[in-house]
Order: C-alpha cells, then sequence, then structure tokens
C-alpha cells in the first residue's frame, strides 16, 4: 500500500536523528500517527533547526487525544494542517475532522449515540456506538468508554450535515477528580508555555494526592518548577497534595499510546469501561509515498 510504519516504541531521541534522515528522502503525502509520537518528531526538529525539503500536505492524528499545543507545534514544524480523526478496531464509531476543522460522525460506518455524564457538564458526553462493519460479530450500543463534547450546534462552514462534535476528549478515567468535587481534564494548557517542559503526565492515586512526571528539556530550571507548582495550586485548588518527579521518559502503554492523565480516583469511582479506543489508528507513525 506504499506505506511505510515506525514504531512508536523505537521513537527515542537517540533514534531520532535518522528517522528525520530517512524522511528528508523522501516525498511523502501525510503522516498518520498518534499525536505524542507525531509531537516528539516535530520537538526534536524544531530543537534541531530541521525542516523537511518536502514535508507532508497533511498530518492525521488518532487514538490519543490531540492537545492544543501539539496540534500548533506539529503544524509549524512540519508546514502543514493537522486533522484528528477518531475511531476504534470495534468499526463501530468513527469522527474525522473536515477542512474547516469541524468534526463529524461518519455516519456511513456506524450509528453513534451521545448519552450524559454524571455530574458533568450539559454538553461532555460518553459515546456509544453500533457499528455496520461487521456481519461477523456486530456490537449494538456498545460503550467504548470514550468521552466527547458536543458542538454548541454552529452549522459547519464545509457544508456537510453529519451530526458534529466539539471535540473528542479522550478516555473516561482520563480526568483529575478534586477533593472538592470537581472533574477536571485536558490540562495541558499547564505545561504548554515552558518549552523547557518535553512531555508531562498526571497520576492520581489518591482523591488528595497527584504526581506530576515531567520529562525536562534543555534549560529547564528551578524558575519553571516554580511557574508550574504556581500554576497547578492555582488551578487544582489547596486541598490536593501535588509532588513532582522527573523521570528520563514517559513510559506508554503496551500499545504505545500516552496517557496525560491517569486516575485510579475516576475508575474506583464510575468503575471500569469497555471499549479499545483509537485501536484502528496506525501504531505509531506512518507515511505514504507520493504515487
Amino acid at each position: 500500500m506504499h506505506q511505510t510504519y515506525v514504531s512508536i516504541h523505537h521513537m527515542t531521541r537517540q533514534n531520532m536523528a535518522p528517522l528525520v534522515e530517512y524522511l528528508q528522502g523522501r516525498k511523502v503525502r501525510y503522516y498518520s500517527g498518534y499525536p505524542s509520537a507525531l509531537y516528539l518528531l516535530a520537538t526534536y526538529m524544531r530543537e534541531q533547526g530541521i525542516r523537511l525539503q518536502a514535508g507532508p500536505a497533511i498530518v492525521f492524528t488518532g487514538a490519543e487525544t490531540l492537545l492544543a499545543h501539539q496540534r500548533e507545534l506539529i503544524g509549524s514544524v512540519l508546514g502543514c494542517e493537522v486533522a484528528e480523526y477518531y475511531g476504534a478496531a470495534e468499526q463501530g464509531a468513527h469522527v474525522s475532522e473536515c477542512e474547516r476543522h469541524g468534526c463529524h460522525v461518519d455516519m456511513e460506518l456506524g450509528i453513534i449515540e451521545f448519552l450524559p455524564v454524571p455530574g458533568g457538564s450539559s454538553r461532555l458526553r460518553r459515546i456509544v456506538s453500533s457499528g455496520f462493519r461487521n456481519p461477523v460479530m456486530p456490537l449494538l450500543r456498545y460503550n467504548m468508554g470514550d468521552l466527547a463534547t458536543l458542538s454548541a450546534g454552529k452549522a459547519c462552514l464545509c457544508g456537510r450535515a453529519a451530526p458534529m462534535v466539539e471535540r473528542i476528549d479522550g478516555r473516561i478515567e482520563s480526568y483529575i477528580i478534586t477533593p472538592d468535587g470537581r472533574q477536571l481534564g485536558r490540562l495541558d494548557f499547564l505545561f504548554k508555555e515552558s518549552q523547557s517542559i518535553r512531555e508531562a503526565q498526571l497520576i492520581q492515586d489518591a482523591a488528595d494526592h497527584l504526581t506530576v512526571k515531567v520529562v525536562r528539556g534543555a534549560g529547564y530550571a528551578a524558575a519553571d518548577e516554580a511557574a508550574l507548582q504556581k500554576d497547578l495550586r492555582a488551578y487544582l485548588g489547596e486541598q490536593i497534595r501535588i509532588e513532582i518527579e522527573y523521570p528520563a521518559e514517559i513510559p506508554r502503554d503496551a500499545n504505545g499510546k500516552f496517557r496525560q492523565i491517569v486516575s485510579k480516583v475516576f475508575q474506583d469511582r464510575y468503575g471500569s469501561v469497555s471499549g479499545t479506543a483509537g485501536a484502528e489508528a496506525a501504531d505509531g507513525l506512518t507515511s505514504e509515498d507520493e504515487r
């Protein structure tokens, strides 16, 4: 299929130089991969001052929530549009971002129901799907274990009439629950101002305790930690204990995915969920040559 697969498990900083050299020698139509993998690539290229001679026309991301600072950096460094795709190995739920950046349900592939989340905002919904593409073992009203924020109701400028969501928020358990009962997700804005933070992950193992793992970049100093502590405290409140750790890298799950928030508290409170969100997306970074 004229595709090149790159293992996300081998996308270390040591391996970035030969990967970029390979991409420089190929004329590639598009990249498709995990946002965290593409962000690692883009971060390395920015730090090394590298621009591809023949970059992709577009980048598609999937399997993980695409964060605003990831979209901005990937698009800037690779010099192209970035579009988000949501899908699953169960072949029931598919959402694609159009050229006007509206996220549309792919209605020909399945039916998606957006069900309310107890304690969540009025537009935060659980994704439940019934697929059309699996005649051997059809899954009806299957709980994906994922959350989406519904669109405010405005029609998309692209003209498509398919149902829309404002964004895919990620796994149900990817939320921090504060001692005062707030549910907080998508906390990437706490880190995007510092170019000295390569990656960060928040792990909540108790209602009043949060561990923040930070992979330091060049120039990270005590002032960066102080600023991070201040921002975390301002947003999370005074009741939760915060510890910052500095690993060399953030370990990925067995499937190579990177979760920014890992919450045992949410799982204990709301129970386990089913689903393999985003498994249909490529295992890492893929690219297709011009034919």
